[in-house]
């Protein structure tokens, strides 16, 4: 006897197959809710004077000499596309003083925590206008630091650990959207990533170019096996490893302790090789890591610093 068939679709299957057609819809729908739920604000306030500290050192100590004669000293600069395309031109000499001594003055309001939004929008434009008029001098240190302001402009970063939560109670929060941690965090993980990506090359890998050259220059005084090229080779793609590797594990969020002491040898040995070469960027890429770490392990980190009812009181809010 012939088994009778339905021209009628099965509901079980049908609810099924919907069910995997809307699954990547339902995944961004609850992507997009998260981003608008409340969140600790204790990791964002640390970053921002962790942020701040390290830009005080950048252009009140480190670069001090060297960014005025890459940005202001030179007579002809070679300005990016954007610069001319907003009108912009190069100021006289005079004038650019005055913004870099601006600048200098916004980086210690961010560390405070003082007018943090006007500190970081005035901080932000003033670097920009720098960097976007002369690409001769261009450094993924400077771009990295640019970015990262230009988001701090958007979000609550003031709104504890600062001066302004202490001396404003109308600004003080105790939370924040989860989008201003995942911006942030989004972009250190694109650094990672593309850092990895741009080893992808013979120059890197194979000829170790970069670093050769390097350890031939500033370290020959400690000879073998620093100045063979086996070594260089080996560290390239233990770069390139690490770039990668660190890109994945901050993805990923959960080995907090393993990300943490890779991403200290690894910066570590950048400084070791590179030394003021590469400014404040390794210690930079190290105290991002506050932002992916969980809030328990934050409050738990900063307690022994707290013993001070003034700190305790701007950190907690």
């Amino acid at each position: 006897m012939k088994k009778r068939t339905s021209s009628k679709p099965n509901a079980h299957f049908v609810l099924k197959r919907r069910r995997a057609r809307n699954w990547p819809e339902a995944k961004l729908e609850k992507f997009k809710e998260s981003l608008f739920q409340p969140v600790d604000a204790l990791p964002l306030g640390i970053f921002r004077f962790l942020f701040g500290f390290l830009l005080c050192m950048e252009f009140l100590v480190v670069s001090r000499e060297t960014f005025p004669s890459d940005y202001i000293k030179p007579l002809f600069h070679f300005t990016y596309p954007l610069f001319d395309l907003l009108g912009l031109k190069p100021l006289s000499k005079s004038y650019l003083w005055v913004i870099f001594y601006v600048l200098q003055i916004s980086t210690v309001g961010i560390m405070l925590g003082l007018f943090t939004r006007i500190s970081l929008i005035v901080f932000t434009s003033a670097f920009g206008y720098f960097f976007f008029m002369e690409s001769a001098v261009y450094t993924n240190h400077y771009y990295l630091i640019f970015l990262l302001s230009l988001l701090l402009c958007f979000g609550h970063s003031g709104s504890i650990f600062s001066f302004d939560s202490l001396i404003n109670k109308n600004t003080r929060r105790e939370h924040v959207d989860y989008w201003e941690l995942f911006l942030l965090r989004f972009q250190v993980c694109v650094l990672f990533l593309f850092g990895g990506l741009a080893k992808l090359n013979a120059d890197w890998l194979i000829r170790a170019a970069p670093l050769y050259l390097n350890l031939v220059k500033h370290l020959s005084l400690l000879g073998y096996p620093l100045q063979e090229k086996w070594m260089a080779v080996v560290l390239s793609w233990g770069g390139m490893l690490s770039d990668f590797g660190l890109g994945i594990l901050l993805v990923i969020n959960r080995w907090h302790k393993l990300t943490f002491i890779w991403l200290c040898l690894f910066n570590g040995m950048n400084v070791f090789f590179f030394g003021l070469g590469i400014n404040t960027f390794p210690y930079l890429m190290v105290s991002t890591y506050i932002l992916f770490l969980p809030t328990p392990i934050v409050r738990e980190s900063i307690a022994p610093f707290l013993n001070g009812k003034f700190l305790k009181y701007i950190s907690i809010g």
